[in-house]
C-alpha cells in the first residue's frame, strides 16, 4: 500500500513538472516579436555605448584638478622632447668644445632619437604588467634624467657625452607613452581629443620646436652649451618634486575612476591625504568602475604591429614627423652657412617660425578631434536607429559599428598634403638661398599642418588597443622616433649626394604615398578587425573542444 502511494505521489510530481515545462515553452513561443527587437536594441546600445553613458562618472577628479594633472604630465613629457633637439641651438659650440665634426654632433641627436623610440616599448611592458605604476615610472624617469643632465655639464669626453645622452633618453622617453595612457584613464572619449592635444602640444611643440630657441639663448648668454643642460637639470629636479607630491595614481584596475586610494602605499601621492582631495574626490564609492588588470606581454608591441592598419598609421605619422624634424636639422645647418651667416641666437629665433605654428597645430587638432567625434557619433547613432529593423542587423558587423579610424583621422590627409607641399617648397628655397622671410613663411605653414597627426594617431591607437594603452602608444612613438633618427643620421650624406631640395622632395613623395595608404586603411580597418575577431572565436572554440575531449 505504501509503495502504491509513493508511486502515485511520484507520478503527480512528474506530471506537474511536465506541465510547468510545457507552459514555459508555450509562453516563450507566444512572446511578441518586440521582445527580440528589444534584445537586439539593448545589445546595440551596449556595444556602441559611450564613456559618458556609464552609470558612474568616468573620473571622480574635478576638472580643475584634472587640468592641473595634465599640465604636470605635459611638463614632465617636455623634458623628453626638449633634450633631443636642444643641440640644434648650440651645434657650433659642441663641435668646438669636443673638437668633433658636424656628423658626430648629428650622431648625438640620432642616438637620442633611437633610444627615444625603443625605451618606451620596454618600460611600457612593466607598466602594463603592473611591475611599476605609471606614477612611479614617471618620477623615476625624471630623477634619472635630472642627474644625467648634470653629468653632461661635467663631461669632457665625447664618448662619455654619447653614453650620458643614451641614458638620458632611456630614462625619460617612456613618460610620453605613459602620459597618453594616463589621459585615457582621466578623460572619456568625447573629451580625449582635447586632453591629448594639450598634453601633446606641450610635449612635442614646446619641447621639440622651442628647445633650439632656449638652447641658443642660453648658449649666447653664458657662452657655453653647458648652460642648456644646467637648465634641464633644474627643470627635471623641480618636475620630480612636484610630481612626487601632486601626481595621483590613475590606474583604473587599481583605483577605478579615482574613487579610492591605491592599494599599495608607495603608489599614493601626498596630495590624496589632504582634506581638499578627500572632500572632492573620495565622496562616494564606485566599485563597478574598477576594470580587470590588463594582460601584458613583452611581445605585445610585435603582436600589435602585425596589423596592416597599425603599419600604415606608423608610416604616415612617422614620415610626417620626420619631415618636420629634418626641416629643423636643415635650418640649423644652412642658416649658419656663408650666405645667411646667422649667429647662434639669430638661428634660435628663426625656430619660432616652426614652434608657434606647431603649438597651434597640435592643440587645434585636439579640438578638431572632439568636434569630429561628436559629429560622427551622432551620424552613427541615427544610422543605427534607421537600420535596427534590417533583417541582417548585427551590431558586430563592420557596417554597423562606428569606424574609429575614420572618425579620429578624418582630417589627416588634407593636412598632410598641404604640409608636404610646403616642406618641398621650403627645401628648394633653402637650396637656392632665397630670402629668409620666404623660407620662414613656408616652413611656418608646413608646421601649422604638420604635427596634428600626432595626437590623432595616438588617440586612435590607444582606443583600438584599450587593454594595452601604454604599449600601443610606445609602439607609435617607436615608429616616429626611429624614422626621424634614420633620416637625421643620413641627412648630411643625402645633401652631399643630392641637394636640400631633392632631400625634401624624396621625403615628401614617401609621405604622400603613406597618406594614400592610410586612406585605404581607414575604410578597410573595421572589416579586418571583424575577420580577426572571427578567427579568435574559432580558435577559442577549437581549444575548448580539445580540452573537453582530453578531459573525457
Amino acid at each position: 500500500m505504501s509503495l502504491d502511494k509513493h508511486y502515485k505521489q511520484k507520478m503527480t510530481d512528474d506530471d506537474l513538472n511536465s506541465i510547468d515545462v510545457n507552459n514555459s515553452i508555450s509562453n516563450l513561443e507566444n512572446q511578441p516579436s518586440l521582445t527580440l527587437e528589444k534584445t537586439k536594441e539593448e545589445e546595440m546600445v551596449e556595444i556602441n555605448k559611450d564613456d559618458n553613458d556609464l552609470e558612474y562618472p568616468y573620473s571622480c577628479i574635478p576638472k580643475p584638478q584634472m587640468y592641473f594633472i595634465i599640465s604636470l604630465l605635459g611638463s614632465v613629457g617636455l623634458l623628453s622632447t626638449i633634450a633631443g633637439p636642444s643641440l640644434f641651438g648650440c651645434l657650433n659650440d659642441v663641435e668646438k668644445s669636443f673638437n668633433v665634426s658636424a656628423e658626430k654632433v648629428d650622431l648625438l641627436i640620432t642616438v637620442y632619437s633611437v633610444v627615444q623610440g625603443v625605451s618606451p616599448s620596454i618600460v611600457s611592458y612593466f607598466v602594463d604588467a603592473r611591475f611599476i605604476s605609471k606614477r612611479n615610472a614617471t618620477i623615476l624617469g625624471a630623477l634619472v634624467y635630472a642627474w644625467t643632465s648634470f653629468g653632461i655639464t661635467q663631461c669632457k669626453d665625447y664618448n662619455g657625452l654619447f653614453a650620458l645622452r643614451f641614458f638620458q633618453s632611456f630614462a625619460i622617453s617612456p613618460v610620453i607613452s605613459i602620459n597618453n595612457s594616463v589621459c585615457a584613464d582621466l578623460a572619456p572619449k568625447k573629451a580625449r581629443g582635447m586632453i591629448t592635444g594639450v598634453v601633446g602640444g606641450v610635449q612635442v611643440s614646446l619641447g621639440s620646436a622651442f628647445a633650439p630657441v632656449i638652447s641658443a639663448a642660453l648658449t649666447e648668454r653664458f657662452g657655453s652649451y653647458k648652460a642648456m643642460f644646467y637648465y634641464l637639470f633644474i627643470l627635471a629636479s623641480s618636475s620630480s618634486i612636484l610630481t612626487f607630491f601632486c601626481l595621483p595614481s590613475t590606474d583604473r584596475s587599481d583605483v577605478g575612476n579615482g574613487y579610492k586610494m591605491p592599494s599599495k602605499f608607495y603608489d599614493r601621492a601626498p596630495i590624496i591625504y589632504t582634506k581638499y582631495w578627500k572632500s572632492r574626490v573620495y565622496k562616494k564609492e564606485y566599485p563597478e568602475s574598477v576594470v580587470p588588470p590588463k594582460k601584458s606581454s613583452p611581445l605585445l608591441p610585435f603582436i600589435i604591429i602585425k596589423k596592416p592598419e597599425v603599419i600604415a598609421l606608423l608610416a604616415a605619422s612617422g614620415l610626417q614627423f620626420t619631415q618636420w624634424t629634418v626641416a629643423m636639422t636643415a635650418m640649423s645647418h644652412i642658416l649658419a652657412n656663408k650666405h645667411y651667416n646667422k649667429s647662434t641666437l639669430e638661428i634660435g629665433k628663426c625656430f619660432l617660425a616652426i614652434g608657434l605654428p606647431t603649438l597651434c597645430s597640435i592643440v587645434g587638432s585636439g579640438r578638431l578631434m572632439n568636434y569630429c567625434y561628436k559629429v560622427q557619433k551622432q551620424k552613427h547613432d541615427l544610422f543605427i536607429e534607421k537600420s535596427i529593423n534590417n533583417p541582417d542587423f548585427d551590431p558586430e558587423l563592420p557596417k554597423y559599428k562606428l569606424n574609429l579610424y575614420q572618425t579620429r583621422l578624418y582630417y589627416v590627409t588634407p593636412a598632410q598634403v598641404i604640409s608636404t607641399a610646403c616642406f618641398m617648397v621650403y627645401g628648394w628655397l633653402l637650396n637656392r638661398n632665397e630670402e629668409l622671410w620666404v623660407v620662414l613663411l613656408f616652413v611656418g605653414i608646413a608646421s601649422l599642418f604638420s604635427n596634428g597627426i600626432l595626437p590623432m594617431s595616438t588617440v586612435v591607437i590607444i582606443e583600438s588597443h584599450a587593454d594595452a594603452g601604454s604599449s600601443a602608444a610606445a609602439l607609435l612613438n617607436f615608429g616616429r622616433c626611429e624614422l626621424a633618427a634614420i633620416f637625421v643620421a643620413v641627412y648630411t650624406y643625402m645633401v652631399d649626394s643630392w641637394n636640400v631640395g631633392w632631400c625634401f622632395t624624396f621625403l615628401g613623395i614617401l609621405t604622400l604615398i603613406s597618406s594614400v595608404c592610410l586612406q585605404y586603411v581607414m575604410k578597410k580597418q573595421p572589416y579586418w578587425e571583424y575577420e580577426r575577431s572571427l578567427k579568435e572565436k574559432k580558435n577559442v572554440s577549437q581549444e575548448d573542444e580539445i580540452s573537453v575531449i582530453e578531459k573525457s
